[in-house]
Parts: structure tokens; C-alpha cells; sequence
């Protein structure tokens, strides 16, 4: 695996831990197939790999669709393949017997979700209604199928109260064209991609920081069906690890001050208390 040289701006000193939507216009061009965060050349290539063999031994746990998505799905899938055809040369090849979108979406390395909006009395809310999910970042796709926005992120601490009418209110009022994309980051124990639970991983030492510990960083794209006004989510992942960071002073106290400064329930929500005690150990030790 080739990772570049970390003198890139840590994730967590570029993006922080606020909640926020973070929103930034991205290009037709961009939309897909971008170059992968940590500079892996190798990690599309290992993606797809991992797909094609989730999808023989887990297919249940990383596809799922309603069926009153399959006109989105096959509208997504066109865009998807004109995408591919006018800006990186590639035509898609979906194996016919299978579900349109995830015969596509097994040739790309993002995963893909379908929201659709849904009138309620307190206004739009939008639910997922098909997905392409073979790298979760710590949840189970079954247990969010046709549930809105905001039943979905319940266990985020504070995405109801800050996060929650924003996100729909946006939904509701994207247009049919632009896309938006925006980046978040996670830490966890190993270098899983297909990592529905948390805890499925053995303990942690301070020494093994280093090796063990990996930096996910997704990058998330947003845009509007323009027949059937549903929405895809795309989610690109790059992970490395933490090791790289070991001597980068500044971005390792930043880090566990960082994590310090986090809530309870953050800490309980992220599953840091897994490794705090060892993160804040190493980083102390590390560019002695």
C-alpha cells in the first residue's frame, strides 16, 4: 500500500469534530472515481475486490432496496454511467440478474444510497430506500431501511437537536443538477472497511497505536434525480493509519485534545474509550 507523506493536513485539524453539514459545490467531473484520500493508488483496485466478495458471502447486509425504488435506482444508474463514460473512459458492465443499482454500484468504489422525501406533518422528511452499502462506518443497513434522516442518525449525540431540520430543510431544497460533497472523519481499531459493528475487534496496547489504530476519512456527494426528485448519497472511504502521524507533534496534541474535549456520550458513540487511555499514552511517547 503507498500512502503519502503526511505532511497533508490531518483530518481532524482540517475537519474538526463540530457537528456540521460542511457543504462545498463539487464538479460533474469529480464526482466519482476520485483520487483516494491518503494518495493509496491501490485502494479502488482493493475496493471492488472487497465488494465483489461481500457481495458472495453478505450480500444481505450490504444491498437493500424497496420496491418502490426501482425507477430512482435505474435513474441513478444512468447518470452513473454517463459519468463514467464522459470523464474517465469507462463503461459500465452490470451483471443483468441482479438489482440495477447494485449491478452498479459493485463496479464503482462508492458505496450508494437512495433517500426519498415523504410528507409528514412537520414538513418533508426524507427516507432511505435503497442501498449499496458495503463499507459501513459502524451501523447495520437493515436497522435504518425506510427510516427518515433523522430515525437513522439517533445515535449521533446532538444530530436531532443541531443537525436534524437543517439536513431536510436542505434535501427539500436542493436543485436538480449541482452536487454537493462534503468529508467527515472517524478513528477505529484495525483497518476493516466492512465494519457494521464497532466492537468487533480485539483489544488494543499502546504500543500497537501505531499500527492498529486507522484514520477513516469518507467523502460524502449529494445531488437530486432530476426525474424522480429522489436523492443519492455517495460515500467514498480512504483509510490509513495513525502511525503515519507519529512525528507530527502539533497534529498528535491536537488529536488528544481533541478527543479530551469530547463528551460522554461522544466518547461513548464513537468507542473511544476502546484505546483513550492508549492514544493519549502514545501520543506522549511518540516523537520523544
Amino acid at each position: 500500500m503507498t500512502i503519502k507523506s503526511p505532511t497533508m493536513t490531518a483530518p481532524w485539524q482540517r475537519l474538526g469534530k463540530k457537528l456540521q453539514m460542511g457543504l462545498r459545490a463539487c464538479a460533474e467531473e469529480d464526482w466519482l472515481l476520485t483520487p483516494d484520500h491518503f494518495g493509496d493508488a491501490d485502494m479502488h483496485r482493493r475496493q471492488l475486490a472487497l465488494k465483489q466478495e461481500l457481495s458472495q458471502t453478505h450480500h444481505a447486509a450490504i444491498f437493500d432496496a424497496t420496491p418502490d425504488s426501482i425507477d430512482a435506482s435505474l435513474e441513478t444508474v444512468n447518470l452513473i454511467q454517463n459519468n463514467l463514460s464522459a470523464h474517465h473512459g469507462i463503461e459500465l458492465k452490470p451483471d443483468a440478474s441482479r438489482h440495477p443499482l447494485d449491478a452498479a454500484a459493485l463496479q464503482i468504489p462508492e458505496d450508494v444510497l437512495l433517500l426519498a422525501p415523504q410528507e409528514m406533518d412537520n414538513g418533508t422528511v426524507w427516507i432511505l430506500k435503497a442501498a449499496s452499502l458495503a463499507f459501513p462506518s459502524h451501523w447495520v443497513l437493515a436497522e435504518k431501511m425506510n427510516l427518515p434522516m433523522a430515525a437513522i442518525h439517533t445515535p449521533v449525540p446532538g444530530y436531532g437537536d443541531v443537525l436534524a431540520g437543517p439536513v431536510d430543510r436542505f434535501f427539500t431544497a436542493m436543485l436538480k443538477g449541482p452536487i454537493s460533497q462534503r468529508r467527515n472523519w472517524a478513528l477505529q481499531i484495525d483497518d476493516g472497511l466492512f465494519t457494521p459493528s464497532r466492537f468487533d475487534h480485539a483489544p488494543i496496547t499502546t504500543d500497537e497505536i501505531a499500527s492498529r489504530l486507522f484514520v477513516r476519512v469518507e467523502r460524502q456527494t449529494l445531488r437530486k434525480l432530476p426525474v424522480t426528485g429522489w436523492i443519492i448519497f455517495t460515500i467514498q472511504t480512504a483509510i490509513a493509519p495513525i502511525g503515519i502521524w507519529q512525528d507530527d507533534q502539533p497534529a498528535l496534541d491536537d488529536l488528544a485534545a481533541l478527543i479530551a474535549a469530547m463528551t460522554p456520550a461522544e466518547r461513548d458513540y464513537r468507542g473511544v474509550n476502546d484505546y483513550l487511555q492508549q492514544l493519549l499514552d502514545w501520543v506522549e511517547t511518540s516523537t520523544e
